[in-house]
Order: C-alpha cells, then sequence, then structure tokens
C-alpha cells in the first residue's frame, strides 16, 4: 500500500510521481474550462511529437512568412522553443542567436544553459564576439579581466571568460577620492569575522551583514568622493548608490538600518506594480470618466495624486473653478473614447498640480514611472478589450490589484532617485544604470558543488 511505497521506495521516485500527477491533474482542469498555458502552447508545437505532415505544413507556413530569424537572449531558451526553431529555419535559412552563459539565470522559468550549449556547438556554427564594452570605465574593466582570467571562472570549462577592453576615448576613471586621486574600481571585503578575529557563524554573519553594508554606505557618502559629470566633477549622492541582495527580506533589512541612521532609500526590486498608490489614483480617475459631470468623484480625484490639489484648496473653490475642472475631465472623457486611456490621462494630469506635487515627494519619481507603467498596461488592455468603456477597465484594474498581474509587464520598472539608495535584488536588476553598486551576499549560493551547480 501506500505506506509500505513510503518506507521502502527511493522518495526521489515519489516525489517524480506526485510531480507528474499534479500537471496531469493541472492539464486536466484546462482543458474543463478550455485554458491553455504558455506551456500547452509550447507542447503543442513540439516537434517531438507533431507528425510529418504537420512539421511540413509548419515549415511550409515559415518559407512564405519569415526569411531568417534572429533571437535575442538566448541563453534562456527551453529545449522546445530550441528544437522548434531548429525545425524552421537552422540549415534552411539564416539563424541568428545572441547570448551570453554566464547570464543564464531563468532556469526556473524553463531556460536551459545546456540547450545553448548545444546549439553553439553544433558543426558548421560561426562564432562572433562583442569584446567593447562602452558602459564600463577602463579601470573596472581591467580588473574584472584580471579576476576572471583563467578556466572553469564560471563553474564549468563550457563557459569561458573572455576579456573585454573600454572604447579608446573612454576616460579612465570616472569616480575619485577627496584628494582628487582615482578610486579603487573594485573592492572586496572579507567578514568571516568579528573585530577581534574570531571567525563568525553564519547565523552571527547574516545578522551582522545590514550593520556591516550600511556602515560602507555611510562611510563612502562622508568620503568626500566625487563623480565626474560631464566636464566636471560632483560630491556623490545616495542615489549613486545601489545594492544588490539575493532576497527581498535582505533588502528590508538593509532599508529598516539605513533609516535608522537618516540615510533615505527605497527598496526597487521590480515589485508588484498594481500594489503601487498610484494604482487606487488611476481608480479614482476611470471612474470619474465613466462619472459624466458627477461633482463627488470629480472631487476625489481632484484630491488625488493625479489632480494632486490639497483639500483646503478645494474648500475655496467657486462655481468657476469646478467648472474648468470638470470641463477638463470632459475633454479627458473624450479623448479617452477617441484614442484610449493613455492620452486620456495626459489632459486630466496637466490640467492640476499634481505632476510637479508628487515629483517633490520623496520616491516620487517611482510612483510617476508607476503610474506611466500603468497606464501604458491599461492602453494595451483598452486595445485588446476592443475599446471598453472606463467602467470595464475599471473592473480590469481592480482584478489586477486584487488578484495580482503576471509576467515581467507586472512588475514595477526601477527608477534612478538622486535622495535615495537603491536596493534591489540581483533578478531584478543588474545595477548598471548606477555608478557605484554593492553585491554584499553574493558568497552566499545554496546546494554543495556538484556539476549541475553552475547550472542552478
Amino acid at each position: 500500500g501506500a505506506a509500505e511505497r513510503l518506507c521502502f521506495e527511493p522518495i526521489e521516485q515519489l516525489l517524480t510521481e506526485l510531480v507528474h500527477a499534479l500537471r496531469r491533474g493541472a492539464w486536466e482542469r484546462r482543458q474543463l474550462k478550455q485554458e491553455m498555458s504558455f506551456g500547452d502552447l509550447l507542447e503543442r508545437v513540439d516537434p517531438a511529437n507533431l507528425s510529418p505532415p504537420v512539421l511540413t505544413g509548419l515549415k511550409q507556413w515559415r518559407q512564405q512568412q519569415f526569411g531568417c530569424c534572429l533571437i535575442d537572449e538566448f541563453q534562456d531558451t527551453d529545449p522546445i522553443q530550441w528544437r522548434l526553431f531548429a525545425a524552421l529555419f537552422d540549415a534552411d535559412a539564416p539563424l541568428i542567436l545572441i547570448g551570453d552563459p554566464k547570464q543564464a539565470i531563468y532556469r526556473f522559468r524553463g531556460g536551459d544553459i545546456r540547450t545553448y550549449k548545444a546549439a553553439v556547438s553544433a558543426p558548421g556554427r560561426q562564432r562572433f564576439s562583442l569584446d567593447t564594452n562602452r558602459r564600463s570605465d577602463p579601470a573596472l574593466l581591467s580588473v574584472l579581466n584580471r579576476l576572471f582570467q583563467g578556466d572553469a571562472s564560471f563553474g564549468s570549462a563550457n563557459i569561458d571568460y573572455r576579456a573585454v577592453q573600454a572604447p579608446d576615448q573612454a576616460s579612465p576613471s570616472r569616480l575619485r577620492c577627496a584628494d582628487g586621486s582615482p578610486a579603487p574600481p573594485v573592492r572586496m571585503r572579507w567578514l568571516g569575522e568579528d573585530e577581534g578575529g574570531k571567525p563568525l557563524k553564519l547565523g552571527e554573519l547574516r545578522n551582522s551583514l545590514p550593520q556591516r553594508v550600511c556602515d560602507d554606505l555611510q562611510r563612502t557618502l562622508a568620503s568626500g568622493m566625487e563623480l565626474q559629470q560631464g566636464d566636471g566633477w560632483r560630491p556623490l549622492h545616495p542615489g549613486d548608490l545601489a545594492v544588490l541582495v539575493g532576497r527581498n527580506r535582505e533588502a528590508v533589512a538593509l532599508q529598516r538600518e539605513l533609516q535608522r541612521r537618516g540615510i533615505p532609500a527605497r527598496i526597487g526590486r521590480g515589485g508588484d506594480l498594481w500594489q503601487s498608490p498610484e494604482a487606487a489614483s488611476l481608480s479614482l480617475w476611470l471612474e470619474s470618466t465613466e462619472r459624466q459631470g458627477d461633482r463627488r468623484s470629480a472631487a476625489a480625484l481632484a484630491l488625488s495624486s493625479v489632480g494632486g490639489f490639497l483639500a483646503a484648496e478645494l474648500s475655496h473653490w467657486n462655481p468657476r473653478d469646478w467648472g474648468e475642472w470638470l470641463q477638463q475631465i470632459e475633454q479627458a472623457r473624450q479623448r479617452y473614447a477617441l484614442v484610449g486611456p493613455l492620452a486620456a490621462l495626459e489632459v486630466v494630469q496637466d490640467a492640476g498640480p499634481g505632476l510637479p506635487r508628487l515629483r517633490a515627494q520623496p520616491n516620487g519619481e517611482q510612483r510617476l514611472s508607476d503610474r506611466r507603467q500603468m497606464a501604458e498596461l491599461l492602453q494595451q488592455s483598452w486595445q485588446d478589450q476592443g475599446r471598453p468603456s472606463a467602467a470595464r477597465l475599471l473592473h480590469w484594474l481592480s482584478e489586477q490589484q486584487l488578484l495580482g498581474g503576471e509576467g515581467e509587464d507586472a512588475q514595477q520598472r526601477i527608477v534612478a532617485s538622486e535622495s535615495m539608495v537603491t536596493l534591489t535584488t540581483l533578478h531584478s536588476s543588474k545595477g548598471l544604470e548606477f555608478p557605484l553598486v554593492w553585491c554584499p551576499t553574493l558568497w552566499e549560493v545554496d546546494g554543495g558543488e556538484d556539476f549541475e551547480a553552475p547550472f542552478r
């Protein structure tokens, strides 16, 4: 029975069967609801499961529609996707693959680095590399070239590091110390011991990390370092600094410690866009658009971040002021019907003091970015749904707030802020938009050393 199997069969076999059973159950539920997942779509066109006549028909369709194929971020391609592209294009039409195996971080979403390796190592492949880095300082590139040179720098001899160079006209270093000397492009700190030289236990190291990192951030801001900007130099400000961590809870701990020291910080983790305060403001705007001439909804919109008015200001509005505000909402409603919510929102937010007042608030630029991103998604939904009413679009927005969006579109875009240190996860940002970046958790990895470790 089940008890005997649990006692005597390997747990791995039971887990495998459980996973297959869950997949079958989920597939049957989707069949009943007449739904298809992204995985279902891929499996239906997997060449391994297609009959020869169907595969021939797909190739003929491809020949009529596409003369070549270019795949960017190819290191994140999964096996089914590659089998399909290979069947339709490989050896029959130009197929260009652009990728970097060192950036293969999406195995949890199906990306398989072994697919990349198999594709690029096939006979007859032409390989080209970009050897000029136009983003980083020459001093930084020189250190990284030395740091990663040698075999198996990334855990496998099949993933090599290729040295890169800066353009000839690049400034050697855009960061200098208070005395005018170039700042070290890379710093590596030993965190394994306390001040007395005693080795730290893992729990102690994790608990002390926020304080240690914040000490370093605070010293950097007070050091007198300067950053090159155009033809001159300026002091560092908190917005130049970013910390990349492995988990969101580590970012939260750093934020608390920085705020305790009076250093503003924000978690730019690319979190759930629909939980932004701007979602509520957009809801009020859509409601006022739907309720033509309704003074109560117009007042709520005026007091929101979209309108930007203060309650004291509204209390002194005369009938003419109310008429002008209602007229702006009506103009936005007409534009909504013609071209959609994105252009209509611009009419309303330009009619009041909301934009400058929101920009002046801490985290205001991030909220404005959230609003713009949500407005773009509202526009896309408006087009996909066949130009629905504002009430229908408001219902869609409410669903996103309650259920949460899916995919990268539902993640906040990270916006640099001059006044705030940015804390984010390695999966949300590479840190390329920030002059100085701390990576205090690279030492912490899951699992032991084995052949699969570099690919996890």
